[in-house]
């Protein structure tokens, strides 16, 4: 009988989770499906727009300006809308494939009307902003893409917040154990090798090389050092290095995402100061468009 209820509750949860996933399949492919309805409702309009510019003998140039100008505005609203946690304005995923898209638009946008060489040290500074947003953008999409990936290979989630408290959790533990080391015979290779090695792999923050690109050479590095103290431990401590490593490998873990979070972060803080620095250049760009044209 009991057997019976396991079973039918591991089946019951194996349709929970293929529901879930089918539910977000149903979900990603109506966000790819309104994303691309928007792009293409704003691709109209500028076409239009431009078609009606040449029709009536005005100015092109404006017109694709001020398409792309449009696009431009409705880019710089998600970093809004992520700093409006507590708003009611949707789901941030739709936001993130919308911009995503309107990248796409604005980069076409940006070809119709500065094509690819450009005159004036204006046009030349926005132009330079514009190819490193597109850069910036590119990068963050496919940081986006692969980090939970990353994630969740490097074990179980931490959240960003409680990582600090973790570091200091594994560097107590380590501290304790290298400690004790230093009082027994058979184990006071331990506490040296702590010395030498491990207090500032626990302690201090990584190399900027590893924040960068983190990997698990230190890793292990240090626990194939630990592996060549066996000859100089007895039973405990051999016990007691095989407890440090785990510490190793798991201190390790958690600067892994430590690391791939904040090359979340500092891509995506990136994208949006560019952004903002060439909606400023914008502005400047059409108060001169206004200030020295005859149209």
């Amino acid at each position: 009988m009991n057997a019976s209820v396991s079973i039918a509750s591991e089946n019951s949860g194996a349709m929970n989770s293929t529901q879930v996933a089918k539910h977000q399949s149903a979900r990603a492919r109506r966000l790819r499906i309104l994303s691309l309805l928007l792009v293409t409702l704003t691709g109209g309009v500028m076409y239009l727009v431009s078609q009606s510019a040449d029709a009536s003998l005005g100015n092109e140039r404006f017109a694709t300006g001020y398409a792309l100008a449009t696009v431009c505005v409705l880019l710089a609203l998600l970093p809004l809308r992520k700093k409006m946690v507590r708003a009611n304005l949707g789901s941030i995923a739709i936001w993130q494939a919308t911009h995503q898209y309107l990248g796409c638009v604005c980069l076409l946008a940006y070809g119709l009307h500065a094509g690819f060489l450009v005159n004036g040290w204006i046009e030349i500074w926005l132009a330079v902003t514009f190819w490193f947003i597109v850069a910036s953008g590119f990068f963050s999409w496919y940081i986006n893409r692969t980090s939970p990936k990353l994630i969740r290979a490097a074990g179980m989630h931490v959240l960003r917040e409680d990582l600090p408290k973790k570091k200091r959790e594994l560097a107590e533990q380590a501290y304790r154990l290298a400690l004790s080391a230093a009082g027994r015979n058979e184990s006071a290779v331990l506490a040296d090798f702590y010395r030498l090695h491990l207090t500032s792999f626990f302690n201090r923050p990584r190399s900027l090389r590893f924040q960068a690109f983190p990997t698990a050479s230190k890793c292990r590095s240090l626990i194939a050092g630990l592996e060549e103290l066996d000859r100089y431990l007895g039973n405990e401590g051999k016990s007691m290095r095989d407890e440090i490593a785990r510490l190793v490998d798991a201190k390790d873990r958690i600067d892994f995402q430590h690391a791939i979070q904040v090359r979340v972060r500092v891509v995506a803080s990136l994208h949006s100061v560019l952004l903002s620095s060439f909606i400023l250049l914008c502005i400047a760009h059409v108060y001169l468009a206004f200030r020295f044209s005859s149209h």
